[in-house]
């Protein structure tokens, strides 16, 4: 799997940032998500689902993988980020990794007491218009 691992080193906390089902990690979006944590001492760490992957190495576009594999590919980036780094972990995404996540991710690996931000969101892109009921 390949990763974007961007800011300080020696960052005592990191982000993850998942990409949405159409941005690829390296999307101006995520670019300038990442360029203002990475401002704050935060270092964020990107990757691609699998399916993300494949659109970049074909060329072509594909749907977003199932919802087992999204979440296996959390569960082991959260655990290779943490085992490289030894940073506090904190995951955050668009709307495939957001939605990945939901109820299920374990938003306990945040441990980021005292990070810039930390109990908020990072600032989100629009990802879809506004339901009416």
């Amino acid at each position: 799997m390949q990763a974007l691992v961007t800011g300080p080193h020696d960052a005592r906390h990191t982000v993850i940032l998942a990409h949405g089902a159409g941005q690829p990690m390296d999307h101006e979006a995520m670019n300038a998500l990442a360029d203002g944590l990475n401002n704050t001492g935060v270092r964020v760490a990107r990757f691609e689902f699998p399916y993300m992957h494949r659109r970049r190495v074909n060329g072509r576009g594909g749907a977003p993988d199932r919802q087992p594999v999204l979440e296996q590919t959390w569960r082991d980036v959260i655990e290779r980020v943490r085992t490289a780094t030894g940073s506090d972990v904190a995951i955050r995404g668009g709307a495939t990794g957001r939605e990945s996540t939901a109820g299920r991710a374990p938003a306990a690996t945040c441990g980021l007491a005292g990070a810039p931000g930390a109990g908020a969101s990072p600032a989100w892109w629009p990802t879809s218009a506004p339901r009416r009921h």
